[in-house]
């Protein structure tokens, strides 16, 4: 015997998809921050720490509030080794713009699949640069004093975990609940 499908019960079951899928998507781990910048001479670096739990892509990126008068530049570091692994200045080659809101002399690095870790995030005025491939090795023009400067600079993070990979138990429990569904709705059909 044959039985076509009750069309409530596939509307159900497209339903119960529907919230399967979004559940799953919401279990994407993300997380977008801004931090203010404010500079009182050239040679400052300012510093905050970025934790990633899982890995993630990153887009990282300056917005100046009055454009063409002050030029950032950003840099990342490995928190627990100070190894230099990324560094962005003015946009244009090599250095993409990862943002509509930036401007010509705004830095922004784009980073896919960055690991879980600690790492620190570094601002400073454009020619003060990394002396070197790690953070011991200090800034060109030092860290402190210097020429003065008024700017003022908006850093973005956005962190979006790159594959979200759904846990086993509630993966597991939507399909016994698909199966339950089905084997409900066949009976209904046929007694």
């Amino acid at each position: 015997m044959t039985t076509t499908p009750c069309p409530l019960s596939l509307a159900r079951m497209a339903a119960a998809i529907g919230l399967a899928l979004a559940s799953l998507a919401a279990q994407a781990d993300a997380q977008s921050r801004t931090e203010p910048v404010r500079f009182s001479f050239d040679n400052e670096v300012h510093t905050f720490d970025l934790n990633v739990a899982s890995t993630s892509d990153l887009r990282l990126w300056t917005s100046t509030g009055s454009a063409g008068t002050a030029d950032p530049v950003l840099a990342l570091f490995d928190f627990g080794t100070g190894a230099l692994l990324s560094l962005s200045d003015d946009i244009g080659s090599p250095y993409p713009q990862v943002d509509a809101s930036q401007g010509a002399l705004d830095a922004g690095m784009l980073i896919t699949d960055l690991a879980a870790g600690q790492y620190r995030v570094a601002v400073s005025a454009s020619q003060n640069y990394p002396a070197g491939n790690s953070w011991a090795e200090g800034y060109l023009n030092g860290s402190t004093g210097g020429n003065s400067l008024d700017a003022v600079w908006t850093v973005r993070i956005e962190l979006s975990n790159a594959a979200p990979i759904p846990e086993p138990a509630p993966t597991a429990l939507l399909l016994a609940g698909l199966a339950v569904m089905s084997l409900i709705g066949q009976r209904r059909r046929t007694g």
